[in-house]
């Protein structure tokens, strides 16, 4: 297959949760690739330095603000990636990864204190997980669909598809993030709109440093034991494969929900 098959050159791109590991990795393997990038985050500094890098690489950048919980930050941040990028031709819905309060379900309002404060963190953790991905796949879906054409892609977990004791709100948002991948794929097919998911294993950020912080030494092992790679992911596992999932390369694959774990999991 040719490399000009994995070439994202003339596409302007969106990633939320962009300022740091995955999104960053994601964000940088872009510009890589030849596209310019709309970096989305809540912290201005994080996606300003994300995105001097990428104009460091020749790309175009735009540092936006945004809380993909509210609609009107994504509406923001539509209107400045098409004014200052000149259209949208990818997304990806990267913005997540909050965890909330470690606790098994039956205690979890014991856990926080009240039942009120346990129904605060269920919806705030779904809001961010699930919502945000859902506001962010409409308002650019409405653009790509004028437009004639796009790729959208929803990053899940492995939470998503194994047992994550202590993680119900988690893990139930990020298998709603496939569940609506599925969904949007069918709908938007007729508008050249490719939707695709991606379930990320253990990946060693510096939020999440499965190396040295997540687990002590003796349960990390064990955890290690069952990735039958025997190694932690890094953002540009992740990053790597989202570049396929929005280039030519995959021109015929909607729908998908793709591991990137190692094995983590593996059906066997």
């Amino acid at each position: 297959m040719p490399s000009s098959m994995f070439s994202l050159a003339g596409k302007a791109t969106v990633v939320t949760g962009g300022g740091r590991g995955i999104g960053r990795g994601i964000a940088l393997a872009f510009a890589d690739a030849g596209a310019d990038v709309a970096v989305l985050a809540r912290t201005q500094a994080e996606i300003e330095a994300v995105a001097a890098e990428i104009k460091a690489k020749g790309r175009k950048a735009v540092a936006i603000a945004t809380d993909v919980t509210k609609p009107q930050d994504i509406a923001k941040a539509v209107k400045r990636t098409t004014e200052e990028l000149g259209r949208l031709d990818i997304w990806v819905n990267n913005a997540g990864g909050e965890f909330g309060l470690v606790a098994s379900s039956p205690e979890m309002g014991y856990a926080v204190g009240t039942l009120q404060r346990e129904e605060a963190e269920w919806d705030r953790v779904v809001a961010v997980n699930l919502k945000g991905c859902f506001l962010c796949c409409q308002a650019a879906g409405r653009v790509m669909a004028e437009r004639g054409g796009g790729a959208i892609i929803n990053i899940s977990s492995m939470a998503a598809v194994t047992n994550a004791p202590g993680y119900a709100h988690y893990s139930a948002a990020k298998a709603g993030v496939m569940s609506l991948t599925l969904t949007l794929a069918a709908e938007w097919a007729p508008h050249d709109i490719r939707v695709n998911c991606i379930l990320p294993g253990c990946i060693t950020t510096p939020k999440v440093n499965w190396e040295n912080e997540m687990l002590p030494p003796d349960i990390r092992q064990a955890f290690l034991a069952g990735v039958p790679l025997k190694r932690w992911g890094l953002p540009q596992d992740i990053a790597a494969a989202a570049v396929f999932l929005v280039s030519e390369a995959s021109s015929y694959i909607t729908g998908s929900c793709l591991e990137v774990a190692g094995g983590l999991g593996m059906h066997v």
